[in-house]
């Protein structure tokens, strides 16, 4: 009879741990990433994070006289976003000063955000707008992946 009930406890446990950690494969994700910026990227990935916020303001006036709220909720959410992570930026340069603190999914935000930002049908125009975060996206595509193999 004990011999079950060590069996079901052992059980239950194992059910727990696979429910509290289902990405168990990605043993780093509320991990803080060490990203080492220089001045130029820095500045350029907070004039990003303006850039995008007013792109975003700017459609929100059409969008209500649309009468498409949840667009509007869902672009608050993205300013919203864009903020946090250029305040976590402006505060860790006052702080390290040499590099910058992020956790993987800011990481993977702002990679997908910087890549939808600059996508274009043409794949020269891309080529050309990306060129401006080539360095910035190698450091976070070195974080993203899993194997050492890079996205890009």
């Amino acid at each position: 009879m004990e011999l079950n009930v060590v069996d079901l406890n052992h059980y239950k446990f194992k059910k727990a741990q696979k429910e509290e950690d289902p990405y168990h494969n990605l043993y780093y994700k509320n991990k803080k990433q060490r990203l080492d910026f220089e001045e130029e990227e820095i500045k350029i990935l907070l004039d990003f994070f303006d850039e995008c916020t007013e792109f975003l303001k700017k459609g929100e006036i059409g969008l209500i006289e649309q009468n498409e709220l949840e667009l509007v909720d869902n672009d608050r959410k993205f300013i919203a976003e864009y903020q946090r992570i250029k305040r976590l930026i402006e505060y860790n340069v006052e702080i390290h000063k040499e590099y910058v603190m992020l956790d993987y999914e800011d990481v993977s935000f702002l990679f997908s955000e910087i890549q939808v930002h600059n996508f274009s049908l043409d794949n020269e125009i891309e080529q050309k707008r990306l060129q401006k975060y080539r360095t910035i996206m190698e450091k976070l595509d070195k974080i993203l992946a899993y194997d050492e193999k890079p996205f890009i």
